[in-house]
């Protein structure tokens, strides 16, 4: 009897692992192409015509995360911009689609891509992201200016363009973008370089949050784009660079909220603080503590195996920083300024 309740346990552990797997679609760190335009496989370009070298993204080995090419994406196109779309193997519907890439972005340069939710272009978009140029240099409510950020935004049913998160932008260094897409329970959390983004966007005046706001809520392609000359914000100029990208697609059950979460039930003060930092959280334990700076280094990690306990920032350089506390259950982020 013993052996048959192990062996079940063992086949139900089983199938709840393969029903929450996940299968890699697109795995690609442009190696295995040719400089010069890139349009087979998963890539092509706005107007999906063939290949086009003044649309599609372009292979090179100038600058690469991984070993010696990347994709390019600049002004092009008798300077009306560069548009790749990196399409994905079907048009997503449900489950939880995790696109994660890195990115090189000069100091001198804004970027920019998008979310495409059914497989002609312009049709309907799921998100925009705007990098070092937001067009509307806005300060939001609470204060938080989006120059010098990467901003996610969201075009609403009314056509109106809503905030849905922002984070610090890195210049001159491969950063990592993360998006976890997660269809069936219409949330998405975004990490940039392992730090969770903030959260801006609202359903009511009280839920701030990773509500996702997509208009379809599906995942056909993503169009990396190369503003024109004519448009650069601030005389910027236009190009990054691509690399290891990665897409894996999993079922959704109970979404991404064990993933991580920004919580009221994390408590965080003083906030500015320039010595100590009190930490706890609501009816559970904090296994694990990591602070990492704007740039992604984690600078700080501990196990208090507590509901509370206290930094020590002392010795921190002023700026933002991003703390992530693990529970037996749940990641949650919370941010904070030492000055």
């Amino acid at each position: 009897m013993l052996m048959k309740k192990i062996y079940l346990l063992g086949l139900a552990l089983a199938t709840f692992s393969m029903a929450n797997a996940q299968t890699t679609v697109i795995d690609d760190n442009f190696e295995s192409y040719s400089v010069g335009g890139l349009n087979q496989a998963h890539w092509g370009n706005w107007f999906q015509s063939g290949a086009d070298e003044s649309l599609d993204i372009a292979v090179n080995d100038r600058r690469a995360s991984s070993p010696t090419k990347s994709g390019y994406i600049g002004v092009a196109n008798d300077n009306k911009g560069q548009d790749a779309l990196l399409i994905m193997p079907q048009t997503y519907t449900s489950g939880i689609v995790t696109t994660e890439w890195k990115m090189y972005i000069p100091a001198d340069s804004v970027a920019y891509f998008n979310l495409q939710e059914t497989s002609t272009p312009g049709q309907f978009y799921g998100f925009e992201c705007m990098i070092n140029g937001y067009d509307d240099q806005s300060t939001l409510q609470d204060g938080t200016t989006l120059d010098n950020k990467m901003v996610w935004t969201f075009i609403n049913e009314d056509d109106s363009r809503v905030i849905f998160g922002y984070t610090p932008f890195v210049a001159d260094q491969w950063i990592t973008v993360k998006q976890v897409i997660d269809l069936t329970n219409s949330k998405m959390n975004v990490f940039v370089n392992g730090a969770e983004i903030t959260y801006y966007y609202y359903k009511t005046d009280e839920d701030a949050g990773n509500v996702y706001p997509g208009t379809q809520k599906s995942v056909a392609s993503f169009d990396f784009y190369s503003l024109p000359d004519t448009s650069n914000v601030n005389g910027y100029f236009s190009s990054y660079y691509i690399d290891d990208v990665k897409i894996t697609t999993q079922p959704s059950t109970t979404g991404i909220s064990n993933i991580s979460k920004n919580s009221n039930l994390v408590s965080l003060y003083p906030n500015p603080s320039k010595d100590y930092i009190n930490l706890s959280i609501d009816d559970a334990i904090m296994n694990e503590v990591e602070v990492y700076n704007v740039a992604g280094q984690k600078v700080y990690s501990s196990m208090p195996n507590t509901g509370s306990t206290k930094l020590n920032v002392k010795g921190f350089a002023n700026g933002m920083y991003t703390v992530k506390i693990k529970t037996k259950d749940n990641m949650y982020t919370k941010q904070f300024v030492v000055k």
